[in-house]
């Protein structure tokens, strides 16, 4: 769509600019043969040109019309074009206003989405913050529970070291003491011997003595299975040990205790070991002093019983210390067993920790692959919501260019409208042209006839010597053919475009509001006869460097144009300021103050009245028909300001007869002559308040559309 409108404007730039290129060749070709039309009717005399002006202004007002017409017709043709080219365009910009539109519409329907999409990825992440956020407190808080287990196990793991060192010494004490027990029964059996062949006595106390030994085997007996029960306890206390210390911090001052009890209690057993052993050595030695005295004499036999006797209260007291050993197993077997209940239950706890453990691990693993999961997606919902901001700011700014665009195309739509408000008033102006013109007609065949009138008149009343009345002549023919020398001809306009006849039109109204503008102020008098030439010679360049000139100043033949018709135009501003000098040298010569002017070129037709007049000749009151309508033509001239010449001929040449100022009765006064120009001065007045106004809407609306040019840098707008 862009790239046809594109391609649509720079055809419309390229059929515009060949337009204005062709039309600045037609002007310069009508300025060239303008030119060379001045030049030959400079060299032609003034009888020539007397006889030529009747026939010239009948076949120039057929010529004006029919101009008038052919360019009416063509002006209606294009501005039909310019309607359908812009009724079209102005259809595709609203076409192309409701696609944006709707493109809008969706693309703010998607926005919207896009932001609830955005919000509920945005909760979605938070909940799985959180989650992840209360995970990682529970696996920091397992962690903790796992590295107080570790530290419980390597303490306990340190007391059972200490302890399994204290059951090895108390084995090779055992060891040591089952040794002995072997040796004392070596002896005791070489004991009996001694008593079976020493003496009868002893048999007794030999089978004392081995009740005694029999009890000391026993006792030997309950030792080793003491020291086995010890070994028992030692190990169930160590797996009690590990299995209390893996428990938790809550019992682990309790299994302390109760540690230090078994503790305790082994530390008992071990001193009545020791007590034992030191009994049976005592009992060793009781019976090497037995045997001693049995070989020594039978006197010592009395001591042997006493020493029997002895013996027999110490073995009485061993009898009552092993019921005591008995009870303290008893007691121990208990105290084991429910040991046993502990390490059992301390062992289901360790396989219930060691299950809640694993499943800490899988957790864990679930955590961490949940982690992982959560990551990816975080990272996945970071590249949608980087995508989505992305596609919002793209939206965004499609949605500005789209309305960057419809500002555009409504200021494009303004501006063609206000093109076209301005075609139509331009061809107001050409139909107000086209009337100027038929008046202007009119007013040369009035011209014309006063004119023969004049002369006729001239030549009856003046002497041959005058010099003046073929001067007169020359101006006023001169005058008359300025009036119409510068109409060009139709062919030449062809090529025209309506653009350039809107320009043509400004130019010409911008012209006009100059011209009244220098005339509604007070100007000095002497200042205004001298120079109506000078300012009505430039502007034709300024007509013709608006008209032709337009963007093609970068061409080096436009270039090359302009300069030869800048050059044509001084050579001719120095022609008719040469010919000004030498109009005021014969004027003056003849007492007449005639000045040639274009835009006053109805007045100097009857100047040879006045100057007859003043020179003191006979009136020229023959005509009367004649000085009214010279009185209207004056009356009527729109770029003449009667209030300001009214004021100078009365203050500076109040008795002096000036061009302008005939047909008036000399009894009035200057405030009759004010009165009866004041309705005329105002609606004068109004008419340039009124073009001051409309050439201030017009800058305005240049300012707006330089403003908007220079807004929007579009190329429909240049032109």
């Amino acid at each position: 769509m862009e790239q046809r409108e594109g391609l649509y404007d720079g055809k419309i730039n390229w059929d515009t600019k060949k337009l204005k290129f062709n039309f600045t060749l037609g002007l310069e070709k009508l300025s060239e043969k303008n030119e060379g039309l001045q030049a030959e009717l400079g060299k032609i005399s003034p009888e020539v040109m007397e006889a030529i002006a009747g026939t010239s202004a009948n076949v120039s007002y057929d010529a004006l019309r029919e101009l008038d017409q052919n360019r009416r017709r063509q002006l209606e043709r294009e501005l039909k074009k310019l309607r359908d080219t812009f009724e079209a365009r102005i259809k595709d910009l609203t076409e192309g206003n409701k696609q944006l539109r709707e493109q809008q519409k969706t693309n703010q329907i998607e926005h919207e989405k896009l932001e609830s999409k955005l919000q509920e990825s945005e909760t979605e992440k938070g909940i799985l913050l959180n989650e992840n956020s209360t995970l990682k407190c529970s696996v920091q808080e397992l962690e903790t529970e796992k590295n107080a287990i570790k530290a419980t196990n390597s303490e306990l793991h340190k007391k059972l070291g200490t302890s399994e060192e204290r059951l090895k010494d108390l084995q090779e004490k055992l060891e040591k003491a089952r040794r002995k027990g072997e040796k004392l029964q070596e002896k005791l059996s070489n004991l009996e011997e001694q008593r079976k062949a020493g003496q009868k006595d002893s048999e007794k106390a030999v089978e004392h003595m081995l009740d005694l030994e029999k009890k000391l085997l026993e006792a030997t007996t309950q030792k080793e299975k003491l020291q086995k029960d010890l070994i028992e306890a030692a190990r169930v206390s160590e797996v009690f040990k590990k299995e209390q210390h893996s428990k938790l911090q809550q019992t682990q001052r309790d299994k302390e205790d109760q540690k230090a009890s078994l503790e305790a209690e082994i530390k008992n057993l071990q001193v009545r070991s020791s007590e034992l052993t030191k009994n049976l050595v005592i009992a060793e030695e009781g019976l090497e002093n037995l045997q001693e005295r049995l070989r020594g004499s039978e006197q010592q036999k009395t001591a042997v019983q006493k020493e029997k006797e002895d013996a027999v209260g110490k073995l009485q007291d061993l009898e009552g210390k092993i019921l005591q050993c008995n009870k303290e197993k008893e007691q121990l077997q208990k105290t084991v067993k429910e040991l046993e209940g502990k390490i059992q239950e301390s062992v289901v706890s360790n396989k219930e920790l060691e299950a809640r453990l694993q499943v800490v691990d899988s957790k864990k693993g679930k955590l961490q692959e949940e982690n992982t999961r959560l990551e990816t997606t975080v990272n996945t919902l970071q590249m949608n919501v980087a995508e989505l901001q992305k596609s919002v700011e793209q939206a965004t700014a499609a949605n500005g260019q789209h309305a960057e665009k419809l500002n555009a195309s409504e200021e494009k739509n303004r501006d063609l409208e206000g093109k076209i408000a301005n075609l139509e008033e331009s061809l107001a102006r050409r139909a107000n042209d086209s009337l100027v013109l038929e008046r202007i007609l009119n007013e040369a065949n009035a011209g014309l006839e006063r004119l023969r009138a004049a002369e006729e008149n001239r030549r009856e009343s003046m002497t041959p010597e005058d010099p003046s009345s073929e001067t007169v002549v020359a101006a006023n023919l001169q005058i008359v053919h300025d009036g119409v020398d510068i109409i060009p001809e139709f062919d030449d306009f062809d090529d025209t475009d309506p653009q350039d006849i809107l320009s043509d039109a400004e130019a010409d109204a911008e012209e006009r509001d100059q011209g009244d503008v220098e005339l509604a102020g007070p100007v000095d008098a002497e200042h205004r006869r001298d120079t109506p030439a000078d300012q009505d010679a430039p502007s034709t360049s300024r007509r013709a460097g608006k008209r032709g000139l337009g963007k093609n100043n970068n061409d080096s033949q436009a270039k090359k144009i302009r300069e030869e018709k800048e050059e044509k135009e001084r050579k001719m501003d120095q022609e008719k300021n040469e010919r000004k000098r030498r109009y005021e040298e014969r004027a003056g010569t003849s007492g007449s103050s005639y000045q040639f002017s274009r835009r006053r070129r109805t007045v100097g037709l009857c100047d040879g009245v006045e100057e007859a007049e003043a020179a003191g000749g006979p009136s020229q009151d023959k005509n009367p028909r004649s000085r009214s309508e010279e009185r209207l033509l004056v009356e009527d001239d729109q770029d003449f300001d009667i209030e300001a010449h009214f004021e100078e001929d009365a203050e500076e040449e109040p008795h002096v007869v000036q061009p302008g100022r005939r047909g008036r009765k000399p009894n009035k006064t200057l405030e009759q002559r004010k009165q009866q120009t004041a309705p005329a001065i105002e609606a004068k007045r109004r008419r340039i308040e009124e073009k001051k106004e409309k050439k201030r809407k017009e800058d305005e609306l240049k300012k707006m559309l330089e403003e908007a040019r220079n807004y929007s840098g579009s190329p429909e707008l240049t032109d």
